[in-house]
């Protein structure tokens, strides 16, 4: 068996009995990675660091400040992954600064972007055969964030939840507000995935920033700012052609609902769908209330129809309050107590009540019960 294996084995026993596990398992890397024998190895354990977070920033000051803009870049978008990113993405990410186009001469080669990321093993997980990025262990996020780390030699890489997620937010819009996206969604298959290959971040941001935007604490600072204004930009071209920028987005989101309406939902619908509160209170406050019964969605459904059908009782509450109709049916006849009734919300239902909702009879439970006799948790009426 080969020797360095072997020394590899022995010494990350040796460390496991002297510390946790992940400081271990990163002591071996930072002195097995670079020996050239065994004496090397013996060595270095001299140069041990007494704590992870040592390791960690020893490892970042050791990569080429050239690469650490794009290193930053990378580990920002990792570190509040909603799932683990292929290398084309890291690489879209790590030079996407918010600009409205990017500069195809300004991407990184493929090779020179993998070479960043394995740079940084101790901190981020590589696999060079799927192409897949992630944090190498939850200590690394818990690290990033952390206030020691602010002040460390290693600062530059630190990052507030707070703020960083509402950036996440801003340039996930702001990539979506591009303007290779104003012409709508695509008329073909073959032209969805050709906008796919040539925007490689598409999909990605697609996904990720209604979870961005629901978690973020939105702040009162300049970040919130150009969040909302983003995010303004971002619906108000849902009235161009083929939907302009949002048409686009809701060709990846759900594109089944273009496959099944001839017209394209409004904001406030998937705002309401996806449980987005503050983005519901502000389309509110810029649109109206002339808003709330407009109709989505692959069944015809409101805003309130697709809070109550997803669970959603803060975005079902808010909805209420500004007036909208707790008896209103969609173009099946359906109101949003029997979604919030057969799928098992009792609160949302109990809150209906309470704005004046009849209460559903069986009529209304034997409908859907024949209709959707597996539980579909609300994605029937989407």
């Amino acid at each position: 068996m080969d020797r360095k294996f072997m020394s590899s084995c022995h010494l990350l026993k040796l460390l496991t009995d002297l510390g946790s596990f992940r400081w271990a398992e990163c002591q071996v890397v930072a002195l097995v990675e670079n020996a050239k024998s065994e004496a090397d190895i013996k060595k270095s354990l001299s140069t041990i660091s007494p704590s992870l977070e040592g390791l960690y920033t020893a490892s970042l000051l050791a990569t080429r400040p050239s690469d650490r803009h794009y290193l930053k870049s990378a580990l920002l978008w990792l570190t509040f992954a909603v799932k683990p990113l292929h290398l084309t993405e890291v690489s879209e990410a790590m030079i996407f600064t918010g600009a409205s186009s990017i500069d195809p001469t300004q991407r990184l080669f493929l090779d020179e972007a993998e070479d960043i990321l394995r740079s940084c093993r101790m901190l981020i997980s590589y696999n060079a055969d799927s192409k897949y990025a992630s944090l190498a262990h939850s200590s690394v996020q818990q690290y990033l964030v952390s206030e020691q780390h602010r002040s460390s030699p290693a600062g530059f890489f630190h990052f507030d939840k707070a703020e960083d997620l509402c950036a996440l937010s801003c340039l996930s819009v702001d990539y979506l507000n591009m303007t290779c996206f104003a012409s709508g969604h695509c008329a073909s298959s073959k032209d969805i995935h050709k906008r796919y290959r040539d925007w490689p971040l598409l999909e990605y941001v697609s996904i990720a920033w209604p979870v961005y935007v629901k978690v973020m604490s939105w702040p009162l600072s300049s970040t919130r700012q150009r969040t909302e204004a983003a995010l303004l930009k971002f619906f108000q071209s849902a009235h161009r052609p083929h939907g302009g920028n949002f048409g686009s987005w809701v060709q990846v989101y759900i594109p089944r609902h273009l496959n099944v309406n001839q017209s394209l939902s409004q904001p406030l619908y998937y705002a309401a769908r996806s449980g987005l509160v503050e983005v519901v209170r502000m389309i509110l406050r810029v649109e109206g209330k002339n808003m709330l019964e407009v109709r989505g969605g692959s069944r015809g459904s409101t805003a309130l129809h697709a809070a109550c059908a997803f669970g959603h009782t803060e975005a079902v509450q808010l909805l209420l309050e500004e007036g909208a109709n707790p008896n209103e049916r969609n173009e099946y006849g359906e109101r949003g107590i029997e979604w919030a009734e057969i799928n098992g919300y009792e609160d949302i239902v109990e809150l209906l009540l309470e704005y004046g909702a009849l209460p559903m009879g069986q009529e209304g439970l034997d409908r859907l019960t024949n209709r959707f006799k597996a539980k579909s948790g609300g994605s029937d009426n989407s």
